[in-house]
């Protein structure tokens, strides 16, 4: 019965081990991911910023290039969203 026991509770505190191993991995993939989308947030927004500079300095209103962006953003994403 002892046997039993001790086997038993290596299995369990294999599992542990295991598990939290498991855990430790994901929480750097979920990590990495965030950061990564971060990133591609960071540098949309600055493609944004850039754009409407752009549009500016051709002679549009802040308003004008903001909602010209706006709306191309918004048909990417459209896009984007269709295709998954």
């Amino acid at each position: 019965m002892k046997i039993i026991a001790i086997l038993t509770f290596i299995l369990i505190t294999i599992n542990f081990v295991l598990t939290t191993i498991q855990m430790i991995r994901l929480q750097k993939e979920i990590d990495a991911a965030y950061q990564r989308g971060l990133s591609d947030a960071k540098k949309a927004s600055s493609e944004v910023i850039n754009e409407i500079k752009i549009r500016i300095s051709n002679g549009k209103s802040f308003h004008e290039s903001a909602a010209d962006v706006a709306n191309e953003l918004s048909k990417r994403l459209k896009e984007r969203i269709d295709s998954i």
